[in-house]
């Protein structure tokens, strides 16, 4: 959006290392000079990350002539905008509980031009009714990258991972590392290659034609929705998957023009896996379907790839052998 008001232009980030409870206050961003946006209150009953990127970008250009990745400009100085330039917020809010009512509020600074009230960044999850279970206590635990405390989907993870026999790692990382190219990445990551990340996708066969089958990947033998783990740096053929998906149908499968794989929206893939986009990880899916994996992965040196894990900000490292006798995916090249 665009502001009239003055604002500092630093761009800064901190994580809440500790829960949060009613009425308590956390400092969150401190900015180098000019107006503070520092201030966060959460309602009764909640357990929430917050996460928060604040850039000014200098009308030097027009708006639309900026990219997707361009990074925010600082060109006036003195760590202050002019109005007219766009702000450009970023808040990631994570943890609570499904269906969780939360109010977000960025309030201008004080001593800004027009403006009196002091500048806080609000965020109220509203006391649940009473027929609503009262919200289990406040996990503890460390957190694998930098000491704070885990969230619920990282605990939930670990025990479905000890249930299953896996040994995984888990890794927080910084709120710009999808602005940010592979290999800076894989550094973050400590991964040995780029060849190393990886991703988790729900493709879907547009072609399907076996009565209703929203939310059901496998109708009669036959497949509607299956997860794709694959490579970032890899180009998925379509006949290659094609080819995998009839192979798990043996010979449930039919002519190829029945098949058409493409991936869901952003909608639906949030509510088969129980994961938002960049947090897709196999493990723990809201709804389990068949899998395939690129043969790339399998064959990667050191017998680890780097996954989702569940969150956007937390990434996921499985070993090679457990992953395939866990997941008996079905390999495609």
């Amino acid at each position: 959006s665009r502001s009239d008001a003055r604002a500092a232009c630093a761009l800064r980030e901190r994580r809440i290392t500790a829960p949060l409870q009613r009425d308590s206050r956390a400092t969150l961003v401190s900015m180098a000079s000019g107006p503070r946006f520092s201030t966060l209150a959460i309602g009764e009953g909640a357990d929430l990350t917050l996460r928060f990127n604040f850039g000014v970008y200098p009308p030097s250009k027009p708006a639309a002539s900026r990219g997707a990745g361009s990074k925010p400009a600082t060109s006036h100085g003195a760590g202050t905008s002019q109005p007219g330039d766009i702000v450009h917020v970023t808040l990631l809010l994570t943890g609570g509980f499904a269906g969780d009512l939360v109010s977000v509020r960025l309030l201008p600074a004080a001593g800004a031009p027009g403006t009196s009230a002091p500048a806080q960044l609000k965020a109220t999850a509203p006391k649940a009714p009473t027929a609503t279970p009262a919200a289990p206590p406040t996990f503890g635990g460390v957190d694998d990258a930098d000491g704070g405390p885990k969230s619920r989907v990282q605990l939930r993870l670990e025990r479905e991972g000890a249930r299953l026999g896996l040994s995984l790692t888990f890794k927080r990382v910084p709120g710009e590392y999808y602005e940010q190219s592979l290999e800076w990445r894989a550094d973050v990551l400590g991964a040995p290659s780029v060849e190393h990340l990886c991703k988790s996708i729900i493709m879907e066969n547009t072609r399907f034609d076996v009565g209703e089958t929203k939310l059901t990947p496998v109708v009669n033998g036959r497949v509607k929705y299956v997860l794709v783990v694959v490579q970032y740096t890899q180009r998925l053929k379509t006949e290659r998957l094609i080819d995998a998906v009839r192979t798990i149908e043996g010979d449930k499968a039919i002519g190829k023009a029945k098949y058409n794989l493409r991936l869901v929206d952003g909608a639906l893939s949030d509510e088969m896996s129980g994961f938002t986009h960049n947090a897709v990880t196999p493990l723990g899916l809201a709804c389990g379907m068949p899998m395939l994996i690129h043969k790339n992965i399998t064959e990667l040196l050191g017998g680890h790839f780097w996954l989702g894990g569940g969150e956007v900000d937390l990434k996921l490292r499985f070993d090679t052998a457990e992953f395939i006798k866990t997941f008996k995916p079905t390999h495609f090249k």
